[in-house]
């Protein structure tokens, strides 16, 4: 995801690269993010002002999914694959075989069952749960997707179930 800021230089980088972007509800992602960078702060800060971190996060990962979408209405689409998050978390083998036919690209057999392995041996939850609260970083689902709303009208986005 951090990629989203730079297209354009990953571009003149790698003219011929294609795209994967996967897609969730704002509202789940972004206190996990913000948990995730106020631990890391937490290492080095005594005292680490979360509500900052959230509006400082906030703000980020909104402008960097709205120079995505401008970046793509630039390019050919064939060159971006659209992923739900649901649909990894559902079948994440058709979900790996609908990106490989996007891209015209081969999955093998061997890569299948590698997949398929790795999933049954990982199931969500095997080294426990992140628990975190959007209230601790400022955020409600409704200020979420309003701050987001240009990027799930865009991607067909839904809200998840809280």
């Amino acid at each position: 995801p951090v990629h989203m800021r730079n297209l354009r230089t990953l571009l003149k980088i790698y003219p011929d690269a294609c795209f994967v972007q996967t897609h969730r509800d704002p509202a789940k992602i972004m206190p996990s993010v913000c948990s995730l960078v106020a631990g890391w702060r937490a290492l080095y800060e005594s005292d680490v002002d979360v509500r900052e971190i959230g509006q400082w996060q906030l703000e980020l990962w909104a402008k960097s999914l709205e120079h995505t979408m401008e970046v793509r209405s630039e390019m050919d689409p064939s060159r971006f694959f659209d992923l739900p998050f649901k649909k990894i978390v559902s079948d994440p083998l058709a979900a790996i075989r609908d990106m490989y036919a996007h891209f015209e690209m081969d999955l093998s057999e061997e890569g299948t069952q590698a997949i398929s392995a790795w999933h049954t041996s990982n199931p969500r939850g095997k080294f426990g749960e992140h628990i975190y609260s959007a209230d601790d970083f400022g955020f409600t689902n409704e200020s979420l997707h309003a701050r987001f709303g240009a990027y799930m009208g865009h991607f067909g986005v839904k809200a998840e179930a809280v």
